[in-house]
């Protein structure tokens, strides 16, 4: 209970101080209002898809992720107070791009602690989480399917990356870089620890 009152109190200061600096900006407030009306959508989506047998590919995960939006904000205001809303467009490629190369690379890591708490993401999913943990992990391990996700969470780095240099962010650029860097890094360290525990499950007694 603490912990939301102290969210409510956070929430009511960074919206005052968007007002202080924005003033009656209506292409700012417009937009204001859309971002949480999206995140109210895919807040609502993810709900209704939590259900193991409800239909969710690669469309429904990207509207989820809209949940991110409003992580949009605190930037998007400064751009209209500077000038810059024809780097809106970026923005919001950087940061999606960002959240779901983060995102997917969560839920590759966590495939196995997703299933047992029930939790169906796209990964479980498309991987075979609905016919038990053993298939799902093969599929992932041996079958290639951490390398895949590995692979399109590095195209969205990629994607974000682009979107930073085109506004002239090399810290982002540079943070994207070291991200990619854990990424892999990590990737390795997984995959080497699921063979491990293969052999030794498949070594004789």
């Amino acid at each position: 209970v603490e912990s939301m009152f102290l969210a409510q109190i956070f929430f009511a200061a960074h919206q005052s101080a968007l007002a202080r600096v924005l003033g009656n900006d209506p292409v700012y407030w417009e937009t204001f209002e859309e971002i949480w009306a999206g995140y109210s959508a895919a807040m609502l989506l993810e709900r209704r898809l939590v259900h193991p047998h409800a239909d969710c590919g690669e469309e429904e995960y990207d509207a989820i992720l809209k949940r991110s939006l409003p992580l949009l904000l605190p930037s998007a205001a400064l751009l209209r107070s500077v000038g810059a809303w024809d780097q809106f467009d970026d923005l919001e490629d950087l940061v999606l791009s960002a959240v779901r190369a983060a995102q997917l690379f969560n839920d590759a890591m966590d495939v196995r602690k997703d299933l047992a708490a029930g939790r169906h993401t796209w990964v479980v999913r498309r991987f075979g989480g609905a016919e038990g943990e053993g298939v799902m992990m093969r599929k992932m391990v041996l079958g290639g399917g951490i390398e895949t996700v590995f692979k399109e969470s590095s195209a969205d780095l990629d994607r974000a990356k682009a979107a930073a240099e085109r506004m002239g962010l090399p810290s982002a650029s540079a943070w994207i870089d070291r991200r990619k860097e854990m990424m892999d890094s990590a990737i390795k360290k997984a995959l080497q620890a699921l063979f491990s525990r293969l052999l030794s499950a498949a070594a004789p007694d």
